[in-house]
C-alpha cells in the first residue's frame, strides 16, 4: 500500500438514503497492519487512561518537571483547533517549549526573577516562560488573579499600581498554575504569536530536513519570537545553544516513552494536508456498527468524521457513531443507522447540520454543482452503488479536491476499495453510480 501524497482536499459525502455495507474485509489483515505502521498512524482509544499520557523517564534529572509539563502541553496540543499536526510534529513543538523553559525558568512556575534592582524597588519577569510587563498583567488576568494580586502592589498616594516600563515593581511572586500557565501560553500561540511562532513551527512537518534538525530550528523559532531572548541570532550564544542541546534531548526521551496504547487524539492518514479516517483502523475496525462492524459498515460515520476533522471539528469515527446512536429516530426522516445496511446518507448530513452546526447543503450530483461547491470550499458528502469507487451493496465516501487534470481525489475510507491518491478519479465513473449529495462547510 503505497503512502499517498495530496494537494488540495475537499470531502464530498452524499446520499440521502443509500445504506451502506461490506463483504468480509479481513480487518487486521497485514497488509492493513503494515498500512498503519508506514504511515505512522497511531491507534486512538476512547477508553484509556490519558492521565499519564508520558512515562516518567529517570534519565532526566529534573525531579520529572518537565515530563509533568510536556503532559500539561500535549493535553492542550490535542484538545487545540489550531493544531493539526502528526505525533512527530507535536513532539518537536513540546520539545521545543521545553529547551526553552528549561533556560528560563528551570520549570519553576513560580520563579520570580528580579532585574535592575535598587533600594526602593525591582523590574522582574515571572513565571515558566518568564512572562514580563503587559503579557504578565494578561496572563494574571487570564488566571483570574490579577485583582487580588496588583492590590498588594498599589501605591496609595499615587493611586496606581506600581507596574514599571519592562515589568513590574513587587515585593512578592504571585501563584499561578502550571495549568493556568500552560492555557494562557496557548492562548498567545493561538493570537498574537500564531504567526510568528506556531505556524511556522507547524510547517515544519513537510519540510526536508531531520528530526534533530527540525527539533532545533523550532526552538530557535520559539526561543526567538517567543521569549526574545538576548543574542537569540548568534550561532555560537550559549543561551541559545543551551537550549537547543535541552530541546534536542528532551525529544529524545519523549520520543522514547510516549505510551501510544493512550492518545486523546484521533487517528488518520495523510492526504497532503488533509487528514482521512480509515474505518479499517485496527483499534476500532472490530467495534461494532449497524449489527455489523466499523470495519464492514462504517462508511458513512467514518466519512462525516473526516469531514468534520477538516473543519475544524475534534472528533473521530467512535465518536461520530455516537452521536448517530443519539440522535438516530427510527422510522423517521431523521434514521441515520440502519441495522444490517449501513448509514443514510440524509441522516448523516442532517447531524452535521444539528449536531455539528455546520451549513448543509443538498446539491446537485453532476459535475457542475460538485465542481462549483468544491472551489466555494464545502466537502460533499456523497453516496453511491455499483463498482468501484462503490460497491455493490452501496457505499459513502469523500470526494477530496479537483486535480490539475480535473480528476476528483477521492478520500476511501476502506484500504480494500481503490483509492488513486492525487492522481484522481475520472469525475463520470464517479457520477456513475452517483446517489445523493450534500455539500457541507463551516457556517
Amino acid at each position: 500500500m503505497k503512502k499517498l501524497k495530496l494537494k488540495s482536499i475537499i470531502i464530498s459525502l452524499a446520499s440521502l438514503f443509500i445504506v451502506i455495507s461490506f463483504n468480509q474485509v479481513l480487518a487486521l489483515d497485514k497488509e492493513t497492519e503494515n498500512f498503519f505502521i508506514e504511515n505512522d498512524i497511531l491507534y486512538y482509544n476512547p477508553d484509556g487512561n490519558c492521565d499519564n499520557m508520558f512515562s516518567i523517564n529517570s534519565n532526566i534529572d529534573d525531579g520529572n518537571k518537565s515530563f509533568i509539563i510536556a503532559q500539561e502541553l500535549l493535553k492542550k496540543i490535542n484538545s487545540s483547533d489550531e493544531i493539526n499536526a502528526n505525533q512527530e510534529t507535536k513532539r518537536i513543538l513540546i520539545s521545543a517549549i521545553i529547551g526553552n523553559m528549561k533556560h528560563e525558568s528551570n520549570f519553576n512556575p513560580n520563579n520570580l526573577n528580579r532585574r535592575d534592582c535598587n533600594e526602593e524597588s525591582c523590574y522582574a519577569s515571572y513565571g515558566l516562560s518568564q512572562w514580563r510587563a503587559g503579557r504578565f498583567i494578561a496572563l494574571m488576568k487570564s488566571a483570574n488573579q490579577f485583582n487580588e494580586w496588583a492590590a498588594k502592589d498599589k501605591n496609595e498616594q499615587a493611586g496606581e499600581y506600581n507596574f514599571g516600563p519592562n515589568g513590574w515593581v513587587s515585593s512578592e511572586a504571585p501563584s499561578v498554575s502550571i495549568e493556568d500557565q500552560i492555557n494562557y501560553l496557548f492562548q498567545e500561540l493561538s493570537s498574537s504569536y500564531k504567526s510568528s511562532v506556531l505556524t511556522p513551527i507547524l510547517d515544519l512537518e513537510t519540510e526536508s530536513m531531520s528530526t534533530i534538525q527540525k527539533v532545533e530550528k523550532a526552538t530557535i523559532i520559539y526561543g526567538s519570537n517567543f521569549e526574545v531572548f538576548q543574542g537569540n541570532s548568534d550561532p555560537e550564544n550559549p543561551s541559545r545553544l543551551s537550549r537547543i542541546d535541552f530541546a534536542k534531548n528532551f525529544y529524545s526521551l519523549l520520543n522514547n516513552s510516549v505510551d501510544y496504547d493512550c492518545q486523546i487524539e484521533t487517528n488518520f492518514y495523510n492526504l497532503g494536508k488533509f487528514k482521512v479516517f480509515k474505518q479499517d483502523d485496527p483499534l476500532w475496525a472490530n467495534n461494532e456498527y449497524s449489527a455489523q462492524t466499523f470495519s464492514q459498515a462504517a462508511c458513512g460515520p467514518t466519512s462525516l468524521a473526516t469531514i468534520l476533522f477538516n473543519l475544524g471539528i475534534k472528533t473521530n469515527p467512535v465518536e461520530v457513531v455516537e452521536k448517530c446512536r443519539e440522535s438516530d429516530r427510527e422510522g423517521t426522516n431523521d434514521q441515520i443507522i440502519y441495522p444490517g445496511n449501513g448509514s443514510a446518507v440524509g441522516g448523516l448530513a442532517m447531524l452535521a447540520k444539528n449536531e455539528y452546526n455546520m451549513e448543509v447543503k443538498a446539491i446537485t450530483s453532476n459535475r457542475s454543482s460538485i465542481n462549483n461547491h468544491l472551489r466555494q470550499g464545502y466537502f460533499i458528502l456523497t453516496n453511491g452503488k455499483g463498482s468501484t469507487p462503490y460497491t455493490g451493496q452501496g457505499h459513502i465516501l469523500p470526494i477530496l479536491g479537483i486535480n490539475d487534470e480535473g480528476k476528483w481525489v477521492l478520500g476511501q475510507t476502506a484500504n480494500y476499495l481503490s483509492d488513486y491518491g492525487l492522481d484522481g478519479w475520472d469525475p463520470a465513473n464517479v457520477l456513475e453510480g452517483m446517489s445523493n449529495s450534500y455539500a457541507i462547510k463551516n457556517k
